[in-house]
C-alpha cells in the first residue's frame, strides 16, 4: 500500500515542493524479446490443443496386373496448454494521492504495465533457460527441447542438441543439421534457418561469425560464407547461460515454440470497496506457452 508512511524521508519529500526530482531507474520502457523466438498465437478457449499425425510413406515397385497397395497415415497424439491467469496490482491511500507532488498514481500505473509485460516475457524465457529439462514444458514425444533422442512417429530419432559454443565450427555443424533434418516418417526434409539467437556475452563473436569477408578467427584466407546464409541476428536478453546459443527456422509452417494468449494485459483503476476511500490499481492476463515439436529450433548449450 502507497501511503503516507511510503516516505521516510526526513521532511517528507513526496509531499513537499521542494523536491526537484524523484530518481527511479525502474521508470523506463518495458523490454519484452518472446515475439523474436515464440509464435504468438491468439486464443479464446481455456485450453490451446495440437494433435500430431504422419502422413503416407513414399510407394515402391508393383508387379504387372498387382494391385496397388495402400497405406494408412499414422496418428500421434494431442497435447494440451491450458489458460494460466497472471496478475498484479497497487493501492494508493486517499492522502497520499491528494497531497503527494510527483503524480505517484500515473507513476506507478506506468510501472505496473512494464512490469506485467516483463514478467510475461521472463515467464516464458523460462523454456530456453532449461532447455534439457521439462520443469517449463516438453513436447509431444514428452522429451525436454534440447534432446539428443527426439523420436519421431515412426520411432527413428532426430538430434537438435548442441554441446559446443559458438564458433565456426559450431555454426555449421548447426546448419548442416538444418539441412538434414527429417520428418516424423524419417523422410528428408531440409528447412531454412534464419535466426542465430545469442547471449549479449556472445554477441560480438556472433556479429563476427556472420559479418566478416574471411572465415574469423583463422589465419587462412578463406571465404566465409556464412553471409549467405543471411541470417538475422537476434540478442535474447532473457537467456541466462552466457554458452547457449540458438539457430531458429521461425518462419517455417511447423516451427513448433509458441505462446497462446487469450487475454493481454488489462488495466482497472477503481474506488476501494469500503470507506477508506483509497484507490487500487490491478491488471491481469492469461496465457500459455510451450512447443510441440523441437525440430526447427537447435539449441547448444556450450562446451
Amino acid at each position: 500500500m502507497i501511503n503516507i508512511r511510503f516516505d521516510e524521508s526526513t521532511n517528507k519529500d513526496l509531499l513537499a515542493g521542494t523536491l526537484q526530482e524523484l530518481y527511479d531507474n525502474t521508470d523506463r520502457a518495458k523490454l519484452v524479446e518472446y515475439p523474436e523466438v515464440f509464435k504468438e498465437v491468439k486464443t479464446n478457449d481455456y485450453y490451446f490443443r495440437k494433435m500430431r499425425i504422419a502422413g503416407l510413406p513414399h510407394g515402391g515397385e508393383v508387379a504387372d496386373g498387382a494391385n496397388i497397395p495402400t497405406y494408412d497415415p499414422t496418428y500421434g497424439q494431442t497435447k494440451d496448454w491450458t489458460q494460466v491467469r497472471f496478475g498484479s496490482g497497487f493501492t494508493i491511500t486517499k492522502m497520499m494521492k491528494k497531497f503527494n507532488r510527483h503524480d505517484l498514481m500515473e507513476k506507478f500505473t506506468r510501472d505496473l504495465k512494464k512490469c506485467e509485460y516483463e514478467m510475461k516475457d521472463i515467464k516464458i524465457a523460462q523454456l530456453i533457460n532449461a532447455p534439457t529439462a521439462t520443469t517449463y514444458g516438453s513436447g509431444f514425444d514428452g522429451l525436454s527441447i534440447a534432446n539428443n533422442g527426439h523420436t519421431n512417429l515412426d520411432g527413428t530419432t532426430y538430434d537438435n542438441r548442441g554441446d559446443v559454443d559458438l564458433s565456426v565450427t559450431g555454426l555449421s555443424d548447426a546448419y548442416i543439421y538444418f539441412d538434414t533434418i527429417v520428418d516424423d516418417t524419417n523422410k528428408i526434409a531440409p528447412a531454412v534457418p534464419n535466426k542465430l539467437i545469442v547471449t549479449p556475452q556472445d554477441q560480438i563473436r556472433a556479429r563476427q561469425l556472420v559479418g566478416s569477408d574471411k572465415v574469423p578467427f583463422s589465419l587462412e584466407n578463406t571465404k566465409n560464407i556464412f553471409p549467405e546464409w543471411d541470417l538475422k541476428l537476434f540478442v535474447y536478453h532473457r537467456m541466462t547461460d552466457a554458452d547457449q546459443w540458438m539457430l531458429a527456422a521461425t518462419e517455417h509452417e511447423n516451427y513448433g515454440l509458441f505462446v497462446a494468449t487469450s487475454q493481454e494485459p488489462d488495466f482497472v483503476v477503481q474506488d476501494a470497496p469500503n470507506t477508506s476511500r483509497n484507490t487500487y490499481c490491478t491488471s491481469e492476463q492469461m496465457f500459455s506457452y510451450g512447443f510441440s515439436d523441437a525440430r526447427y529450433i537447435y539449441i547448444s548449450i556450450g562446451a
